[in-house]
Parts: C-alpha cells; structure tokens; sequence
C-alpha cells in the first residue's frame, strides 16, 4: 500500500496541489528502512517533502552535472514519474536556476548543461520541455546579448529542436517573449552572416564602410528583420562556419549574372523593403506594399528580381557603392533612412574609426 501510494505521489506530483502536503507527512511516516528505493529518496533528497523536493533535487543535479532522468533512473524510478510527475517539476526548477545564473552574468556552462537536461529519451520527455528550455535561453536575454559564440549555439539548437520563429511560427506560440528574443538575434545574425562570408571574396577597402554603415543601422534598431541570399560558394560557407542549421535563401541566376561569392542581405526598415549587394552590386529600396518588393524569408530568389531596372524611376532608392571614403553613397542611404523612416542616422554614427 505504501509503494502504491509513493507510486502515485511521484507520477502525480505537482506545487501547489491540494492535498500533496497530506500525502507527503503520511509517505514520510509509513516509509522505513525496509524500502530501500523510497527510503533514499526520502532521507537523500527529502522527496516526500513538497516544498523542499524540487529545488533540493534540481540543486544536486547541476552540482553534479548529470541531467535528472539520469538521476531518476539511476534511482530506479520509471518514466511517468520523470516525463510528466516529480521529473517535469524538477525540470522546470532547475532550468529556472540556469535562467537565474545566466541573467546574473554566471551562466558558462549552463547553456550546454540546459541541453543535456532536454536531451532525454523520448518516452522520458518531461512535460512541455522545449518551452521551458527556450524560455529558460532566451528570457535572460531581453535586455542585453550574449557574446557570438553563446548566441550561435543557443541559436543553432533551438532552431534544429523547434525551427525557426519566423518560418514555423505555430512552433512558437507558447513562448512568444522568447520567440522575439530568436527573431532579434536572427536579425542581428543575419547581418552578421553577409559581412562575415562575403568579407573572404569582397574588397577590403570597401568592405570596412558596409560593415560599420550597416552595424550601425543594427545598433540603432533601424533594421527590423533581415534575410541573406548566398550564392553557391556563400551558402557552402555558411552552413560551415554557422552550423547545419544556419538559416538563409539561395541566390539563383536570372538575367543577372551571380559571381563566385555574390550576396545580397534584405532587410526590412518601417515601411520599405531593401536589398544591399555584395562586391559592385547596388543598394535598392522598395515600397514594402510593391509587389516588386522581394519577400524576406524565402529559400530562394532570381538574381534578377533583386536587381531590378537601374533607371527605374518608380524604385525610391538605387545607389551604387561608390565612394566610400567620402562617405558618398552611405549619406545618400542615411538621407533614404531618415526621411522614409524618421529615424535619424548620422554620419558619427556610421564613420570608421
């Protein structure tokens, strides 16, 4: 009667729950020295004490670095008590202690330690683990950004768990604040990707006043989404210096000739779509109503359509990168900028230093 009760209590466990204190004061009286497995979990861990259980079991598993389903079979307990009793509570409490240390600046090594939690078996899943891990990543960084080494992996995980929230939105409707958190740093990636890929095979004298015109765009949060077109030798190079789950559209050839290492980065500012070419290309703009405007997110794009009629009257803005040490096509983007979408844009805010 005793097993069949500390049975249910594990595969049941929640807090609060009406009731569960009762059940635990009469587990911790009826179980003895003659139950082993019950025994440990009570005089080890305090298990059939409610309130304390769940932190006292989390805290151990991160001292020892060993994710708790391991820790429950070890101990002998079967898979509903892990994936959907006393195991998701536990989960749940230990990813808030990772969530704390990481918000605290104390967080190297919990990352990787957060994925070795969700790691578990699949008739052993606890309930609802993908949410609290992605919650658990991503919340801490609401107000401030990791460093790139922590973003990629943080980033190249979850999109390989749950996708990408701005391709598989149902995926994330459940952590909405989490999902704005991805998408933030998906923006900032991707502007990340075309400078840091194209940077191989472009011009250097050049490419040191797109890289800080465009950071600066980044830092001021004038670029709200952004999506990268790689030709062949680009996209090779993004999924290996990125990850396998590096996300980004393919640049096919269509009335305009794509060179070896061709990019073109699109991005979305207020109302206007915009599309920045790599090496001798042009930075355009459309009216993000034209039904000319490219679509951010696609896998794939005609070169042509990203390069349309340099003559075109109707396309708001069509620059070449033409001088830029003088700074000589970034004002006439920055010029664009501030009148079409009232942020303003300085040229302190772009200059090398």
């Amino acid at each position: 009667m005793t097993r069949m009760l500390a049975a249910v209590y594990l595969r049941q466990f929640r807090t609060p729950r009406p009731g569960i204190d009762l059940v635990g004061r009469t587990l911790q009286r009826l179980v003895t020295p003659e139950m082993p497995l019950l025994h440990e979990l009570q005089t080890r861990f305090g298990v059939f004490d409610p309130m304390q259980a769940p932190a006292c079991l989390a805290g151990y598993c991160l001292t020892q670095k060993q994710p708790p389903h391991r820790l429950f079979a070890d101990l002998g307990l079967n898979a509903a008590a892990v994936r959907s009793g006393l195991g998701a509570v536990v989960y749940r409490e230990g990813m808030l202690m990772i969530a704390e240390e990481i918000a605290q600046g104390r967080g190297d090594g919990l990352v990787d330690q957060a994925f070795a939690w969700a790691d578990t078996p699949a008739d052993e899943q606890y309930v609802d683990h993908n949410v609290v891990l992605a919650n658990t990543l991503l919340l801490p960084f609401r107000e401030t950004t990791p460093t790139d080494a922590v973003r990629d992996r943080i980033l190249d995980a979850l999109l390989d768990r749950i996708g990408d929230p701005r391709l598989r939105t149902q995926n994330w409707v459940r952590m909405r604040e989490a999902a704005e958190v991805a998408r933030r740093w998906l923006t900032r990636f991707a502007v990340r990707q075309f400078l840091e890929i194209v940077d191989d095979t472009a011009y250097p004298q050049q490419w040191e006043y797109r890289r800080a015109f465009w950071t600066a765009l980044l830092d001021k949060e004038i670029i709200q989404e952004a999506w990268v077109a790689f030709g062949l030798s680009g996209a090779e190079r993004a999924r290996r210096d990125f990850g396998k789950n590096t996300p980004f559209g393919r640049l096919r050839p269509y009335r305009k000739n794509v060179e070896t290492g061709h990019a073109v980065l699109i991005m979305r500012l207020g109302d206007y779509t915009m599309a920045d070419w790599s090496h001798n290309g042009r930075c355009i703009a459309w009216s993000s109503d034209d039904d000319r405007a490219p679509r951010l997110y696609a896998q794939e794009y005609l070169s042509g359509d990203l390069a349309p009629d340099e003559w075109d009257a109707s396309i708001p803005l069509s620059v070449r990168h033409a001088g830029s040490e003088s700074y000589s096509w970034q004002m006439k983007v920055a010029a664009f900028v501030t009148e079409r979408t009232g942020c303003r844009l300085s040229m302190r805010d772009y200059r090398v230093r």
